[in-house]
């Protein structure tokens, strides 16, 4: 019984255009003109894009089988180390540090990086950038995998979603685009509604509501499977900068020029509170995860509290201060100074004992969540916009000018 080819119309031309070249230079004439006459493609003409296209796939078949080998013996290895382990111990005792030098330093993009992000799954790092691009690179070898095109003016930010199935991405030409990441990073979708710059984005924890925020001033929820916008969300007086959603996927926590932090319930869009205490503009905004409760605790003359998910805010500003509030009590707890000039972003280690903060300094601050203080400084070349941690904590990576460097934690 025949099946309907895997291939797409244009991938079948090109196939055909590329062992047309092939013949033609291993000298096989012959088979070349039955190929073209069985293939009704007698008014065939040579084209250069398809010169050793042939030869250049077949070699990435060989190298991307050669990486699965691999792969699937570092996996073999890790799951028997792991059986290994009790579960007390699947997270190292020992702080996980990023190390001083870094294991590459990737520099495709032509322009300043505005943010990073990890695959929770494979891996693979994206990168955006004021050039308009997405770049895509393996972490763990170094190598350059391909750019995502699409975007017209800077892209502001992205993300992947748990399950590592899209990227997400936002830019100044004011749209949205959906990133199909197991099918070659297609773009899926590409969604409009804002009015100005989109610069910050997140995604709940099932993947399928989007939240954006806008230099419009406004915060829009996004249903995913319909592309439909779903609630505008107003309050903000100035340029939102950056979203989050807690962990439960029930609040959201926005940033903005105006130099508050307001808490929204996701679904119902109720404004619920307002956080003040920042002096300048309030560039980054994160629910601090229920994985650092147990720690974070010790810093407080009542360390027997329970906090709720989506309680504690954590937030980085132009004022140079890291900031941690009490959403439920509007209540500003600590102030952290360290950074000389502005804040541009805050990352999560997910074994729950450390953050990080970047800064226009041109450090990385690694702060210990038990005492606030701060544990190691990676110094960069120039002002640091952007930073992740991978989601077992083993490396982090920050950008800065064109660049991003990544570094291992040992």
């Amino acid at each position: 019984m025949s099946t309907g080819s895997i291939l797409t119309p244009k991938q079948k031309e090109e196939l055909l255009f590329s062992v047309l070249d092939y013949l033609e230079k291993n000298n096989f004439p012959n088979a070349r003109e039955t190929l073209l006459k069985e293939s009704n493609l007698e008014n065939y003409e040579k084209n250069s894009k398809f010169e050793n296209l042939l030869e250049k796939k077949f070699t990435s078949v060989l190298r991307l089988q050669k990486k699965n080998l691999t792969l699937e013996k570092e996996i073999s290895e890790l799951k028997s180390r792991l059986e290994k382990l009790p579960t007390s111990k699947l997270f190292n005792e020992k702080k996980l540090l990023p190390n001083d030098n870094p294991n590459f330093t990737l520099s495709n993009h032509r322009s300043a990086v505005t943010k990073v992000a990890f695959h929770p799954c494979f891996t693979i790092i994206a990168s955006c950038s004021e050039d308009s691009t997405i770049k895509i690179y393996d972490y763990e070898t170094g190598e350059y995998e391909k750019s995502l095109n699409g975007h017209t003016k800077t892209v502001e930010d992205i993300i992947f979603d748990k399950k590592g199935s899209i990227l997400a991405s936002c830019s100044a030409d004011l749209s949205i685009k959906i990133w199909d990441v197991k099918n070659n990073f297609l773009c899926l979708k590409t969604l409009y509604g804002h009015e100005h710059t989109v610069s910050g984005l997140s995604l709940t924890p099932s993947g399928d509501t989007l939240i954006s925020c806008s230099r419009d001033n406004s915060i829009k929820i996004w249903d995913l499977t319909s592309g439909y916008c779903t609630k505008t969300l107003y309050g903000h007086e100035d340029w939102v900068r950056k979203v989050d959603v807690s962990e439960d996927g029930k609040l959201i926590a926005s940033c903005s020029n105006d130099k508050t932090i307001r808490i929204y319930d996701l679904n119902s869009g109720e404004f619920k509170a307002e956080l003040r205490g920042h002096e300048h503009v309030i560039e980054c905004v994160k629910f601090l995860p229920s994985s650092f409760f147990k720690n974070f605790k010790l810093n407080l003359e009542n360390f027997n509290l329970d906090f709720e998910i989506g309680q504690i805010v954590v937030s980085g500003s132009r004022d140079n201060t890291l900031r941690f509030f009490d959403s439920h009590n509007l209540q500003l707890l600590f102030t952290l100074n360290g950074h000389e000039t502005w804040i541009r972003d805050i990352a999560f280690n997910p074994n729950g004992d450390s953050f990080a903060s970047c800064s226009d300094d041109k450090t990385v601050r690694i702060w210990d969540i038990k005492n606030l203080k701060v544990i190691k400084v990676l110094k960069a070349e120039s002002f640091i916009s952007c930073l992740d941690f991978s989601v077992n904590g083993f490396y982090l990576m920050f950008g800065y000018d064109n660049v991003v460097q990544v570094h291992e934690c040992s």
